[in-house]
């Protein structure tokens, strides 16, 4: 007879998530196994399965859980509320990417810094350097 349910630890390794964030899912509601097993294990059937595959899309697009759990929640599908919401994250993602590739110039232009520092045998520019970054 052909099994139709997966558990826990089959789900989390196929789907390289841990079996704790499986359970914490299963704790807020997110994600419920489609029954408990007699021996405490859960087993996820097709439709938990398909859930788990929607939430970690929105978990990849860095979407908070009590965001996806609103979205997945809702009586009917709303396309427009779903694609409003991962414009949101989009434009939230592109804010970190523009805030990151600051920090990285930033970077680079210590590094600068420091080359040209070190190069001339002074190190006084590493001590100024260390003590503007300490505040």
């Amino acid at each position: 007879m052909e099994r139709k349910h997966a558990r826990i630890g089959e789900l989390a390794k196929f789907y390289n998530v841990s079996t704790d964030i499986l359970r914490h899912y299963d704790k807020i509601g997110l994600l419920k196994p489609s029954y408990v097993g007699d021996n405490g294990y859960r087993y996820y059937g097709m439709d938990s399965i398909l859930l788990l595959e929607q939430i970690l899309i929105y978990r990849n697009l860095d979407m908070p859980l009590e965001q996806i759990k609103a979205l997945l929640n809702q009586e009917t599908l709303n396309t427009k509320r779903y694609h409003e919401a991962i414009m949101a994250q989009k434009a939230a993602i592109k804010r970190k990417i523009d805030l990151l590739e600051r920090q990285m110039l930033a970077a680079e232009r210590y590094e600068r810094l420091l080359d040209v520092d070190h190069a001339n045998g002074s190190g006084s520019l590493v001590r100024r350097l260390i003590l503007i970054m300490s505040f």
